[in-house]
């Protein structure tokens, strides 16, 4: 009684298939055939991946109401003279005129110089005096800009620097904000109207 176990015996076509050359398969789909779609996993959006578009909002890279200045008084004469809602010469250019003279200029003004006084503390002395003809007041961006630099007060003022960035936060920026929102109500006759219309829809309606 052996223990050796027995080899099977290998055919000649088994030898034929060990020994035969294989033909490299290659990933291109075939002329003509089907094709297949590859999923390939999107990359995960880390914490910061908005940064650079809040950034760009913040310092005034991207337009918008938060990083564009206001529109400065002398564009609301302009706009009077030479705005194409209506013919060269007539009533309603006439009365558009009128209305910039009394209403949009002097409460426009009024209201930059308003802002301006808010704004003077956390600007410092390179703001220089109001021009409010063809320099409009600064964007709410920049006012957030100068409030973080600090460049109005000495750095080793921390308490100063700290009670500053806090009005500029609570005080500057939303009372800015509503000042060049009304600014732009009363430079155009057709929003102040529709801000009336409203008003009084949600008051009788």
């Amino acid at each position: 009684m052996s223990w050796i176990p027995e080899v099977p015996a290998v055919t000649e076509s088994e030898t034929a298939l060990e020994t035969a050359p294989r033909t490299a398969v290659s990933a291109e789909p075939p002329a003509g055939g089907p094709t297949r779609t590859r999923l390939r996993a999107r990359p995960r959006r880390g914490p910061s991946a908005g940064w650079p578009v809040l950034r760009a909002v913040a310092v005034g890279d991207r337009d918008g109401v938060w990083s564009q200045p206001p529109t400065p008084v002398s564009s609301v004469v302009r706009y009077a003279d030479e705005g194409e809602w209506t013919t060269p010469d007539g009533d309603l250019r006439g009365l558009a005129r009128l209305y910039a003279a009394l209403v949009g200029v002097s409460a426009s003004a009024a209201l930059y110089l308003a802002a301006w006084v808010i704004q003077r503390p956390i600007r410092g002395r390179g703001a220089g005096r109001p021009r409010l003809g063809a320099t409009p007041p600064p964007a709410l961006a920049d006012l957030l800009i100068d409030a973080i630099r600090g460049s109005w007060c000495p750095p080793a003022a921390t308490v100063r620097l700290a009670a500053g960035r806090a009005y500029a936060v609570l005080v500057v920026l939303p009372v800015s904000a509503a000042l060049y929102l009304a600014a732009a109500v009363v430079q155009r006759p057709g929003r102040l109207i529709a801000l009336v219309l409203l008003l009084l829809v949600i008051r009788f309606f």
